[in-house]
């Protein structure tokens, strides 16, 4: 008899825990993207000295500080990896802060294919546990070169299949060319996330939003009637320049204005990059402007880019 009641009493917690998450769950507000005042920003945790690359321990602590800066600040986090340290992150961001989650599982050639399973599994996972709204397969794989189109399409159709909810969005992000040269992998994703960089392309900060816009439409007449957003683009705040290109705070400051002024106007959502400044970052071409895309320095400070935003 105590056997029986013990299962009664453990069935009910569980029941209460599942009853618990779902209204946590309930109660989160549907968020406009365009609507919203708030921005969508890319988000990862390696500040204060941290490193994904020296496999650094980040505590949940330490994320919570960056969900409490970026709370009035943003609507939608998009990551960069589900695996690991940040495995932790997503529940508390979901059920507690409320933010609408773009995630994206992290791997690249050197990843064998039972870790790539692994990431993808842990992207299912969490996705199922309700607390993924669009579930990103890799970044820029085709552009990297680290695996080819089919494989792509595998992985997808493999998230896809795994995940319970199929009014959830499956796809990867990639630069608008691999889209462009892919129509294969346009067809098989739910919507389309384009990465475009005009500083990359050493386009003025004054021609730089029209050429955003202009890639954009480029991606927009090959994606059908399947929803465009802008997963990443921004501007650096210090670093060498990229031809007319040139990193400053003022130029920062123009052009978030510019796109963010272009996207609300046209209704379409721009996912900006990136939430705070990482010193373990080396992009451009003496490798001195990765760590200065932050609209946040390291510490939590808003650069004065930024604080219309606010």
């Amino acid at each position: 008899m105590k056997k029986y009641m013990f299962l009664i009493v453990f069935l009910g917690i569980i029941l209460f825990i599942a009853a618990c998450s779902s209204e946590e769950l309930d109660d989160i507000p549907i968020i406009d993207p365009i609507q919203d005042e708030r921005i969508s920003i890319n988000y990862s945790p390696y500040t204060g000295g941290l490193s994904p690359e020296l496999n650094s321990s980040v505590s949940l602590r330490h994320m919570r500080q960056h969900l409490d800066i970026l709370k009035p600040y943003a609507h939608t986090l998009r990551t960069f990896g589900v695996s690991g340290e940040l495995t932790k992150l997503y529940r508390p961001a979901k059920n507690e802060y409320g933010f609408r989650i773009i995630a994206g599982c992290w791997f690249d050639r050197n990843y064998s294919r039972n870790q790539i399973i692994d990431e993808l599994n842990t992207l299912i996972i969490l996705v199922n546990d309700g607390y993924i709204d669009i579930a990103v397969v890799g970044s820029e794989l085709l552009f990297r070169g680290d695996i080819d189109t089919e494989a792509l399409i595998f992985y997808i159709e493999y998230v896809k299949d795994g995940i319970h909810d199929k009014s959830i969005p499956v796809t990867t992000s990639d630069t608008a060319m691999a889209w462009i040269n892919n129509p294969e992998l346009v067809e098989v994703c739910d919507i389309i996330l384009v990465t475009i960089y005009p500083f990359f392309s050493e386009v003025s900060v004054e021609n730089a939003a029209t050429a955003l816009a202009a890639t954009y439409e480029e991606v927009l007449n090959i994606a059908g009637d399947k929803t465009v957003i802008i997963s990443e683009t921004g501007w650096p705040t210090a670093g060498s320049s990229e031809g007319a290109a040139v990193p400053s705070s003022e130029n920062a400051a123009r052009y978030f204005n510019d796109v963010n002024e272009w996207s609300r106007k046209e209704g379409v959502e721009v996912i900006f990059f990136s939430a705070f400044d990482e010193a373990w970052k080396r992009e451009g071409r003496n490798n001195d402007i990765g760590m200065h895309w932050g609209h946040f320095y390291e510490d939590g400070t808003l650069k004065e880019a930024y604080k219309e935003v606010s």
